[in-house]
């Protein structure tokens, strides 16, 4: 069962990264109207995320986040010995999806962001997306 739980994880977090950062990447090169780009990232992402919880849900729960591998944990939903699979398996196929979105569009494999996103607001707008995201898998 872990190791199904593993493979489920890894798959899903890595195309799931390599979706977001692949979109983003590919729209930049498209154009260079933010509002295009967003949307562009958006519709992918959410085609994207669509597609791969209705493929690997009956295979490991397709959680993709660590946040809600805790949330599946402490609802009595998953047990103890199995968060170690899951949050391990998400980072490294996050890990994986992003190094092999840079490569499919000629960039390093590992690329250091240069833009600064500092201030509370962007703390508080992470807090906020991710209770949204936790919100909709308990209330669909």
């Amino acid at each position: 069962m872990k190791n199904r739980i593993f493979i489920g994880e890894f798959i899903g977090s890595a195309f799931l990264v390599m979706i977001i950062v692949g979109s983003g990447i590919m729209a930049q090169n498209l154009t260079r109207d933010f509002a295009v780009m967003l949307l562009a990232n958006t519709i992918a992402t959410g085609a994207g995320l669509f597609v791969l919880i209705n493929s690997i849900a009956n295979i490991s729960g397709a959680h993709f986040n660590p946040v809600v591998t805790m949330t599946m944990y402490f609802t009595k939903k998953i047990k103890k010995d199995l968060i170690f699979t899951y949050i391990s398996a998400q980072i490294l196929g996050c890990l994986l999806g992003v190094m092999l979105a840079n490569f499919m569009f000629d960039l390093p494999f590992i690329e250091l962001s240069s833009k600064a996103r500092p201030g509370f607001n962007i703390f508080i707008a992470e807090v906020i997306a991710t209770f949204g995201l936790i919100f909709i898998i308990f209330g669909s």
